[in-house]
């Protein structure tokens, strides 16, 4: 048996549903892909999911962990923490770097969170571009900051991740 290429921890705020989700279709992807190359992949998630769904990923071997019990991810090294969603990374960020700070974390934005809520205050049925000077614009900076702080960030366009770039290295 040959080593495992590395270890690699999944946050998610809930097992991916990939057949209802596209994002949860690309991490179900990535995870396949990791397990082909010898990752051994660990799954933290904040809720169960439902049964078929966490059988998708104990058949490829992935371990799933829940949220308040993640500790027992870190019995041996995690190289790489992929944190899908900037809240859940924000959240989850400081004791992943307390615990392990070797461990590399890459949020996974699945969308620009900030792009997505901004179109829908300015869709033409809101007709309220004040509301964005209130807590979207306080949302904005925390999502900002929390990809700042990442040591990577996926995004699922080259236009979401010039965007990104441009406006977190000016």
């Amino acid at each position: 048996m040959t080593a495992p290429a590395g270890h690699l921890m999944l946050c998610t705020p809930g097992v991916p549903d990939a057949a209802r989700q596209s994002g949860s279709l690309r991490l179900l992807n990535m995870v396949e892909l990791l397990r082909e190359q010898d990752w051994d992949v660990s799954l933290v998630s904040t809720y169960e999911g439902r049964p078929m769904d966490r059988r998708r990923f104990l058949r490829l071997g992935v371990p799933i962990f829940p949220e308040h019990m993640a500790g027992g991810v870190f019995e041996r090294p995690v190289d790489i923490a992929i944190v899908a969603f900037w809240d859940t990374a924000e959240r989850l960020m400081p004791a992943l770097r307390a615990r392990s700070p070797e461990t590399k974390i890459v949020i996974d934005s699945v969308d620009l969170h900030f792009v997505r809520r901004t179109r829908e205050e300015l869709a033409p049925s809101k007709g309220d571009a004040a509301r964005l000077d209130g807590g979207i614009g306080a949302e904005f900076i925390r999502e900002m900051n929390t990809y700042v702080n990442a040591d990577a960030v996926f995004t699922v366009s080259a236009k979401e991740a010039w965007l990104l770039d441009d406006l977190t290295n000016g």
